[in-house]
């Protein structure tokens, strides 16, 4: 269980869920903390490259948020700790992507070998991998939209102007200025869009957005940004998957909301192959592979409205 925790990226989580089994198996929960502290060190590594590439960037004048991975782990979580992050993500305008990728290039960054290139015969992919100069685990996702792939940008689009953000509110280098409605939607579309559910962190990145939404306060906005970036029908899907992969009160409450808000979240309804798919695809012990059941999914997400 711990050995799939930490591939899933979920080994913070489990180990404040499951504090008894430091006195029940010694010997393997101090195997898996140091695993955890590995992983914790990465993190902190990498907040502080974080940090200066936005420098970078702001020095350059370009627009530019953090978004997911850091900004999860201090807006979301109780500790930022029990929420790894492996890389940064970044994102800019579409019209700052050249002079984004100039500044990445004049600090010393390469583009990752081995990715598809951005430009492919279906589209423009929103997101592009680049390798810090001296440290090659250290990665930045560059993203110009947050729908990363071109088959999924023809009826859903999420790029930074269409995010809503706190206005006049400083959230720091790793917190982003973003609303609930926000991260709730990133959560939700980094899920099912980009990965298909296929490991855990997903799922509790998820969860973690959902517990901080208000319902009476902010469900209008979140309708609002959903219609905006075409992401309605998405939304409900990986909210409908989420419920039936883990029980949450807030996943559930905000679902119901979301049908009450729109008559068109009431008409989906997932197919139970497709939820077991979802199932299946999270409980692999190597995240992030192509499997029969995700591609299957991913299929059936493609021709979601």
């Amino acid at each position: 269980m711990l050995a799939i925790a930490r591939l899933h990226g979920v080994l913070g989580v489990v180990f404040d869920k499951l504090p008894s089994l430091e006195q029940t198996h010694p010997e393997v929960w101090e195997k898996a903390q140091r695993c955890w502290r590995g992983q914790v060190v990465h993190s902190r590594r990498t907040r502080h490259y974080a940090t200066e590439t936005v420098n970078h960037f702001n020095n350059a004048g370009i627009d530019v948020l953090i978004v997911k991975g850091t900004d999860f782990a201090d807006a979301l979580y109780p500790v930022p700790q029990l929420r790894p992050t492996f890389d940064i993500d970044l994102l800019v305008r579409p019209d700052d992507w050249q002079r984004a990728t100039d500044v990445l290039a004049s600090h010393g960054y390469a583009e990752k070998t081995g990715q598809r290139p951005i430009c492919g015969p279906t589209g423009t992919f929103g997101e592009q991998t680049w390798v810090h100069p001296l440290r090659v685990d250290i990665e930045v996702d560059l993203h110009w939209n947050m729908v990363y792939s071109p088959t999924f940008q023809g009826h859903a689009s999420v790029d930074l102007d269409k995010l809503d953000r706190q206005n006049g509110t400083h959230m720091g280098a790793f917190r982003a200025p973003l609303s609930a409605s926000s991260r709730l939607l990133l959560a939700a579309m980094h899920a099912i869009c980009q990965h298909q559910f296929d490991h855990w962190r997903l799922l509790m990145d998820l969860r973690q957005a959902c517990r901080h939404f208000q319902q009476d306060s902010q469900m209008e906005s979140f309708m609002t940004l959903l219609k905006r970036t075409g992401t309605t029908a998405h939304v409900a899907a990986a909210l409908q998957i989420a419920e039936h992969l883990v029980t949450d009160e807030a996943i559930s409450a905000v679902r119901a909301g979301m049908l009450r808000s729109s008559p068109a979240c009431s008409n989906l309804t997932i197919p139970q192959v497709m939820l077991d798919d979802a199932k299946r695809s999270l409980w692999t012990v190597s995240p992030g592979r192509r499997t029969f059941y995700r591609q299957r999914l991913r299929q059936w997400i493609f021709a979601l409205k």
